[in-house]
């Protein structure tokens, strides 16, 4: 009886141990199991929010960039008729700059709605969501290259219109130089001329007197006799070439009147009666009025007047005054 129970007992205890580790070994198993599914399915809900964080920095970065775009579209737009705040260059340039980049963020848009389309292609079917969206951005991208396009062509026209405008502006302006100094040249020969024109005019209208008694405007050798026999009949006359200097210069023009205060006088250079008349005041004159001023320095421009102040000054023509 005991032989048969040892006998039995001992598999049976094998078979629960061997029970337990199978039960354990499951138990295990499916926890490391369990284990590893959940952190896949956390792994991969933080790789799909990643992916989805990343796809709508993305986004952002795109709709910033359109809205920049948008916003140097409108100053490109205004730049045709408008100038914008880019120091010291011109209107094309300004257009050239704002292109420039618009075409830069068209480009960078392209390269990230690329790698969205990768990564649509290649992750998440949740992703597919925005597959529509980014459809639209590239229409919407297309319709800014059109006008992109649109506004190179008008900037090459306006390119043109300008280079055309500086040609017609320069060859204007040599022709205005041009004009400008044959306009300074003609105003200096015409200057030149009035001058000389005005210079022989008081040249011509010059005339010079002196009044003095005689043997004062002898000795300045303004006045000499001569011809005559023994010192008879000679002559009293003007020498042959007096000393402007010694004479008052006045403009026939602009005088009309020689001063006398005399009452013996005459004049030796003469001058013709009928182109004057006298002033007189208490038997004195005091004037000479010219009534024709051509015809009474017709014959001189010269004129001398010898005065007696006393009974022993000699009179030029040795007579009495008129």
């Amino acid at each position: 009886m005991r032989a048969f129970k040892s006998k039995t007992t001992i598999p049976l205890a094998a078979a629960i141990i061997i029970l337990l580790v199978i039960v354990i070994a499951a138990g295990a198993l499916v926890y490391i199991q369990y284990d590893s599914k959940m952190k896949y399915i956390a792994a991969t809900e933080q790789s799909t929010a990643a992916k989805e964080s990343y796809v709508m920095s993305v986004f952002d970065r795109i709709e910033a960039n359109l809205a920049t775009i948008r916003e140097k579209e409108a100053m490109i737009s205004q730049d045709f008729n408008t100038q914008d705040n880019y120091g010291d260059l011109g209107p094309e340039e300004r257009i050239q700059h704002e292109i420039d980049y618009i075409e830069y963020l068209l480009e960078e848009n392209n390269r990230m709605i690329a790698s969205l389309n990768q990564d649509v292609k290649d992750k998440d079917a949740r992703l597919n969501e925005y597959s529509n969206t980014v459809i639209d951005l590239k229409a919407r991208i297309n319709e800014y290259q059109v006008n992109v396009d649109k506004l190179l062509a008008e900037k090459a026209a306006l390119q043109t219109y300008l280079d055309e405008t500086t040609a017609d502006r320069r060859m204007l302006k040599e022709q205005v130089d041009t004009l400008n100094n044959e306009i300074a040249r003609t105003s200096q020969d015409l200057s030149d001329q009035i001058r000389m024109t005005i210079e022989r005019e008081n040249e011509l209208n010059k005339a010079f007197y002196a009044i003095g008694v005689y043997k004062d405007l002898r000795d300045k050798e303004i006045l000499q006799k001569e011809g005559g026999f023994l010192g008879i009949n000679r002559v009293t006359t003007l020498t042959e070439s007096p000393d402007p200097e010694l004479f008052h210069e006045i403009d026939i023009r602009d005088v009309k009147q020689i001063p006398i205060y005399a009452k013996h006088w005459e004049i030796v250079t003469g001058q013709d009666p009928d182109s004057y008349d006298l002033s007189y005041d208490n038997n004195q004159v005091n004037w000479i009025n010219i009534t024709n001023p051509e015809k009474f320095w017709n014959k001189t421009k010269y004129l001398v007047i010898v005065i007696r102040d006393k009974d022993s000054d000699e009179l030029a023509l040795t007579r009495d005054s008129k």
